[in-house]
């Protein structure tokens, strides 16, 4: 009888961490999939970047190939510092992410961004419109955080915007 009990303690010992383990690979799985969206947005500047400056480099002043370049040198860095913080998911699971909030001018944050997706906009018959950017915009916050929230979602408006349909606004 108590080998009994032991083998059906083990037994939903065993279906309890096959549970956990079924949990934790699905949140890996969300996790890369989150990973994966963040990173292909820059990604996709740089590409967009690039294309334009080998197929239109004859009839590119300096100054265009000089902004294309430093388009893909912000993009670069954005996914560098995505990477650094996917990196460090036991910093974020322990609870010790750490927020930088600092002063920030958010127009200089949103500007490359939209300059960035200016033409897939463009493409798909899209105006891209930002009032504030005549004016700093002064916000406490996480400038990479803000950066990468930013970026997703206009990237996302972008992408899932019906031209088909009246503009409500």
């Amino acid at each position: 009888q108590e080998a009994k009990n032991a083998a059906l303690r083990y037994s939903h010992e065993i279906e309890a961490k096959n549970t956990e383990l079924v949990r934790l690979n699905q949140e890996k799985n969300e996790f890369l999939g989150i990973a994966a969206h963040d990173l292909k947005n820059p990604l996709s500047a740089i590409l967009g970047l690039a294309e334009l400056i080998t197929t239109d480099f004859d009839g590119l002043l300096k100054e265009e190939v000089i902004d294309y370049a430093n388009g893909i040198a912000i993009s670069a860095k954005q996914m560098f510092d995505l990477i650094v913080n996917l990196l460090d998911v036991n910093r974020i699971e322990s609870g010790k992410f750490n927020i930088s909030l600092q002063l920030t001018d958010l127009s200089l944050i949103l500007q490359p961004i939209l300059k960035g997706y200016q033409e897939r906009a463009t493409v798909k018959q899209l105006q891209l419109h930002y009032p504030l950017l005549t004016a700093p915009y002064l916000a406490m916050i996480d400038p990479n955080i803000t950066r990468q929230v930013l970026d997703n979602l206009i990237s996302n408006a972008i992408k899932y915007a019906d031209i088909s349909k009246p503009n409500p606004f």
